[in-house]
């Protein structure tokens, strides 16, 4: 989740021209211009949600490893090839994968499956949360902590 630009409410934000500039904007700001992008799944991260027994939800999500550069580095090495012989087999610029391997880049979602399928490596890990549905799962000391949130406790 982002923040508005407008009015700074956190939630999922659209692209939209107001007055010819172009911002990331909430649905209820988005009335004071036009919309050119809507929201979509976060690209870094696939959900699938999945019901187990009881009142448990299970998310499996594929997520960017955090040792990233090392891995690609460590590849590249093990294949003999400079970052500027890799970044051409690629089509990549050489400064981005300079910056993908120190860590100060995140690459994006089509760079990555490149980068697995050239340096045969998994950058992707998935991940799996439990999260209890009940009521008792609340955490009052939640600086994010809603009205509806306490409303759905009344259910």
């Amino acid at each position: 989740m982002a923040v508005c630009d407008l009015c700074g409410r956190e939630s999922e934000l659209y692209k939209v021209i107001v007055e010819g500039s172009v911002l990331e904007v909430c649905q209820s700001c988005s009335e004071y211009g036009d919309i050119i992008e809507t929201p979509k799944e976060p690209a870094e991260e696939i959900k699938q949600k999945a019901f187990v027994e009881g009142n448990q939800e299970e998310t499996v999500s594929e997520v960017l490893v955090s040792d990233f550069g090392e891995r690609i580095r460590k590849a590249r090495e093990r294949k003999g090839l400079t970052q500027d012989k890799l970044a051409l087999f690629l089509a990549e610029k050489e400064g981005t994968i300079h910056r993908i391997e120190s860590g100060q880049l995140r690459p994006s979602d089509l760079l990555i499956k490149k980068l697995e399928q050239f340096l045969q490596i998994s950058l992707k890990e998935k991940y799996k949360e439990e999260k209890k549905t009940g009521k008792d799962d609340l955490n009052f000391r939640d600086s994010k902590l809603t009205i509806g949130d306490l409303l759905g406790l009344k259910k």
